[in-house]
């Protein structure tokens, strides 16, 4: 007898535990459901909230005072009584939600997200003044229609700010009642009080510049744009410190002014506003937006003990043996006369060293001659097997020169080789 009683508890127990999983958790796992959260603000004596059209069970749960579970993309209706204070007109606002009319009592909601949904009932008005510094406009909108003046709101409403700024102006911030700062042109605001607006538009923008003076020589700012005083728009730019542009100036250029060849370091990498690239001497900033940059120029340690090959190609008609002498007039390493640039007999190459970023400048003869055999001269040569390139008279080759030739000033990074191709002249 006990064992049937102790059997019936077991089943009466594991029913109310099935009955009570089922009623903890209406919510379908085959359907997709967003939550609907409701604020109200102010009296009312009911609130009333539906699926538009009827729904099933599962979808649309009731989990909190005026926190739901609905059906994705169900359309839900959301309907309030508010309370009449000495008969006083009050005024409906919805934020989140579409009313039916102005001053509506009821509005719906398309679930196709989490919504959240203010109601304000009141019958007070709030009062919304707008200023602005510098060149530009702004537009003042409540449910998408534009606002000309008399900026008067019923307390809750919803408005919507956009900044416009003339040419070679930027919009720079709001400021909303002398404590918040916004950085976005569009500023969407619930009106539960007063609130002034400062609108500030300006005609600069900011680049802040950083690097290590410890590795590094003097930078200058270059304006490419409208270049006075040689182009130099700043120099002696300093690190860690920040400085206002004037966004006529939508192309900045960043040089070395004094490079410091004989420094352990040079600059390696440029880093602007996050993105990183190879710092290069005459390095652009492009800036049609003037938007602000914030400009880091990392440095490392430069490459020393470099070769410098240079290597003579004859005719084959031509013994090296009868053409030992000078082939070059001069041959300077950072400025420093090499003595060392004699050719032997039967040699037909000469190595130098040299360090990262130092600058060569060769002066080699056109037109060789030997005794009684036929003079050659040079007739084109390449720069680490690059493209063939042509000397025009008698020029000297600069290698890191400012004037550009072979390779680029300040970038010497690498072992260079000279191939140099000589003919006959008859």
């Amino acid at each position: 007898m006990n064992k049937i009683k102790n059997f019936i508890l077991i089943l009466l127990m594991l029913t109310i535990l099935m009955t009570c999983k089922k009623d903890d958790n209406p919510l379908s796992p085959e359907k997709e459901y967003y939550t609907l959260k409701i604020i109200v603000d102010g009296e009312i004596s009911d609130l009333y909230a539906y699926i538009d059209g009827g729904w099933s069970d599962g979808e649309f749960i009731e989990v909190n005072k005026y926190e739901y579970k609905i059906i994705k993309d169900a359309i839900v209706v959301v309907s309030v009584s508010p309370i009449n204070n000495n008969y006083r007109f009050m005024k409906v606002v919805w934020a989140g939600a579409i009313p039916e009319k102005e001053n509506s009592e009821s509005a719906k909601i398309l679930m196709d997200s989490d919504k959240n949904v203010l109601i304000t009932v009141s019958d007070e008005k709030t009062t919304l003044t707008v200023k602005k510094e510098g060149e530009g406009k702004f537009i003042v909108k409540t449910n998408g229609i534009d606002v000309l003046y008399d900026y008067e709101f019923w307390k809750g409403t919803e408005v919507e700010l956009t900044a416009l700024p003339d040419t070679s102006y930027k919009f720079d911030k709001y400021i909303i009642s002398d404590k918040e700062e916004v950085k976005n042109a569009n500023l969407t605001l619930i009106m539960n009080e007063d609130k002034n607006i400062k609108v500030l538009f300006k005609n600069t923008y900011t680049l802040t510049f950083d690097y290590n003076a410890s590795y590094a020589a003097r930078y200058l700012f270059v304006d490419l744009k409208y270049p006075n005083n040689n182009g130099v728009y700043k120099s002696d730019i300093k690190p860690n410190t920040t400085y206002e542009i004037p966004t006529y100036l939508s192309s900045i250029g960043i040089i070395v002014g004094y490079p410091a060849i004989n420094s352990q370091y040079r600059a390696d990498k440029i880093i602007v506003n996050g993105i990183t690239s190879d710092y290069k001497i005459g390095f652009v900033i492009d800036n049609p937006n003037y938007e602000d940059k914030h400009i880091i120029i990392t440095h490392r340690k430069r490459k020393t003990n470099l070769i410098l090959k240079i290597i003579w190609h004859l005719p084959s008609t031509v013994s090296y043996r009868y053409y030992p002498g000078d082939l070059f007039n001069s041959l300077k390493i950072n400025n420093k006369e090499e003595r060392d640039y004699g050719v032997s007999s039967g040699e037909n190459s000469k190595h130098y060293s040299f360090n990262e970023d130092e600058q060569i400048q060769m002066e080699i003869l056109k037109r060789v001659n030997a005794g009684d055999e036929e003079p050659i001269e040079v007739e084109k040569y390449s720069v680490n097997n690059g493209k063939f390139q042509y000397p025009t008279g008698y020029s000297p080759f600069f290698i890191g020169s400012q004037k550009g030739y072979p390779i680029q000033p300040y970038e010497l990074k690498e072992n260079i080789t000279i191939d140099l191709y000589y003919k006959k002249v008859k």
